[in-house]
């Protein structure tokens, strides 16, 4: 095994006994208090906007699930959210899964979304029979693409709305590209990518006692984070694991997706 994988693992490892909160399930907000198919479109919602009290307030407003599809078949549209900026920020801070720059796009990805799920949401997700469909099916809505489909199916999942999981290594968002290119300089072909994606999961699971769902979605966090501010460099090549672990220890992507 290279010493750089070596390392990671070791770091992977210790966050995870040390509890990271990316490896555990996440509370999903005010959409917890929601039931059958309104809690499922609050659960999109919230994954679309990005922000706790602006997603919450946009969903009242339009009135739920009922209230969204009315909107639609009247041929309303969401454009509130482009009308009304000031009243809906879409993500908080830097490094924001989705921001202003996917705003004018997501009233577009809400009525694609609805069509998607024209036969009822709890039907559609029944009917899904793969991870990959799923994926895809979240990644061809406008404005989506893979970093926000793997969001929505994690946070389905936590929201026991679905009960798959990631049948293979998915590349998501720049900063995850970029953390396993850091652990496998020189490759750059995305299919290589998440082969060596599979490998590294396969050598995780043969060496550290970890749920499925906190490896698939733990590790896509991690790769994303543990890159940032290039302090990782001075970690693979001193082994200060206790150190990088415990800066690490204080991050979440939680916040950088805009849970406020």
């Amino acid at each position: 095994m290279e010493e750089e994988i070596s390392k990671f693992i070791d770091l992977f490892e210790y966050l995870y006994q040390n509890k990271w909160k990316n490896f555990i399930i996440q509370d999903q907000g005010w959409t917890s208090f929601l039931e059958g198919e309104e809690k499922i479109f609050g659960i999109i919602i919230r994954t679309l906007l990005c922000n706790d009290i602006t997603s919450e307030k946009f969903y009242k407003e339009i009135g739920g699930y009922k209230g969204a599809i009315s909107r639609y078949n009247r041929g309303e549209g969401f454009n509130i959210l482009i009308e009304r900026k000031k009243e809906y920020n879409m993500g908080i801070g830097k490094g924001a899964h989705r921001d202003e720059r996917q705003r004018t796009g997501t009233p577009t990805a809400i009525e694609r979304y609805l069509e998607l799920t024209n036969e009822g949401q709890q039907k559609y997700y029944a009917n899904v029979q793969s991870y990959e469909k799923l994926f895809n099916d979240f990644d061809n809505l406008p404005s989506i693409g893979p970093l926000t489909a793997f969001d929505l199916t994690k946070n389905l999942f936590e929201g026991k709305i679905i009960q798959l999981l990631p049948d293979r290594f998915y590349l998501t968002g720049g900063g995850q590209i970029n953390g396993i290119k850091n652990l496998y300089p020189g490759v750059t072909n995305n299919k290589i990518l998440k082969k060596k994606g599979d490998e590294l999961m396969q050598i995780i699971r043969d060496r550290v006692s970890i749920s499925e769902e906190s490896l698939v979605f733990g590790l896509e966090d991690l790769l994303c984070i543990y890159q940032k501010g290039g302090y990782y460099k001075l970690f693979f090549e001193k082994g200060l694991l206790k150190e990088f672990g415990e800066q690490l220890l204080s991050k979440t992507c939680s916040k950088e997706r805009g849970r406020c």
